[in-house]
């Protein structure tokens, strides 16, 4: 378990400015070092010069292709050795047999779904970190962060 203050580096690459923020929120506030990206090009720029491995990528499975997708950046970090065995979790709003096979044959070892459960969230990070970087935090007390429908309910303004 962490006792040396070195907690686990987090980096999450989400085109959503709203997801980065709780993701960012949640995680530090579990302990975490968290550094975000808003796109797949500004990710691998600075990933690969980062004098710091990360412990765990986060990956948004909807990155805009035409900038680069998250599969492009996915195989590009791959070739990098200092990223070949870094876990690599993808986020969707899409959890179906077919996405999660998807996200299994780009490299990643699983699919954590939006919106985002606070508890799940930091329960997968657990799971994909080395237990030397592990922040142990009850997260019992941790709210769900679940989308507002009423504004795709018919009739509701």
């Amino acid at each position: 378990m962490c006792d040396d203050g070195e907690s686990g580096l987090v980096v999450v690459v989400d085109r959503s400015m709203t997801s980065r923020k709780i993701l960012e929120v949640c995680l530090s506030r579990a302990g975490y070092r968290v550094i975000t990206y808003a796109s797949g090009i500004e990710a691998y720029k600075r990933l690969v010069g980062m004098p710091e491995q990360p412990d765990l990528l986060l990956i948004d499975f909807d990155l805009q292709p035409e900038e680069m997708s998250s599969y492009e950046l996915v195989r590009q970090l791959k070739t990098h050795s200092a990223f070949s065995t870094v876990p690599l979790l993808f986020l969707s709003r899409r959890g179906g047999v077919v996405d999660r096979l998807k996200a299994r044959l780009a490299g990643g070892a699983g699919m954590i779904p939006k919106p985002f459960v606070v508890k799940h969230l930091v329960e997968a990070v657990q799971t994909y970190l080395p237990k030397e970087k592990i922040y142990e935090l009850p997260t019992e007390h941790m709210p769900s962060i679940q989308r507002d429908n009423s504004a795709d309910t018919p009739g509701a303004e």
